[in-house]
């Protein structure tokens, strides 16, 4: 554990001129874990000049597979609903909901599988209607919603004063 009890500058810092790695951590066991990040509400991973990816093994070797970048703090849920007589009710997943702020405005996007023009004609805390314009009355569909991550509504875009150099470094 390394510890900064006068609060200056980094409790850590790793630097590397090399081609090599800055960090390298190893789970090596089966039911290891990698690296968490706690903070009390401030910035969590910040990454400047570089990716957040996963790396995941295929056939033709292992690939990264890159996170989506928002201006805000947004949290995604997926599902699948089917229309009964041109309306679906979906609510949201209790657990989800507990994890964003669904009183505030939320985007819910509809894919439909089959002949159907689709939209979204309320939206809730609770949940959102997807009706039928269209098309096959009983048709399946996808939804995807993006809500407002609890606690988190008001940022978009915060500076980060102390990477302005490495950024530009990084351009």
């Amino acid at each position: 554990m390394i510890n900064n009890p006068n609060n200056f500058g980094d409790a850590a810092y790793i630097y590397t001129d090399g081609h090599g790695w800055a960090g390298h951590f190893v789970a090596a066991s089966p039911t290891g874990k990698g690296v968490i990040i706690e903070t009390r509400g401030g910035a969590g991973l910040q990454v400047v000049g570089g990716s957040k990816n996963a790396v995941v093994a295929t056939t033709t070797g292992a690939r990264a597979l890159y996170t989506e970048e928002s201006s805000e703090v947004w949290f995604t849920d997926y599902g699948f609903g089917r229309l009964d007589h041109g309306r679906a009710r979906i609510l949201l997943d209790p657990v989800f909901a507990q994890t964003v702020n669904p009183a505030t405005p939320y985007h819910v996007f509809v894919q439909p599988y089959g002949n159907a023009e689709l939209y979204v004609s309320e939206r809730t805390p609770l949940g959102f209607v997807v009706q039928l314009r269209a098309g096959d009355p009983d048709a399946e569909f996808s939804y995807r919603v993006v809500a407002r991550r609890l606690g988190f509504e008001d940022r978009r875009l915060e500076r980060a004063p102390w990477a302005d150099q490495t950024a530009v470094e990084h351009r």
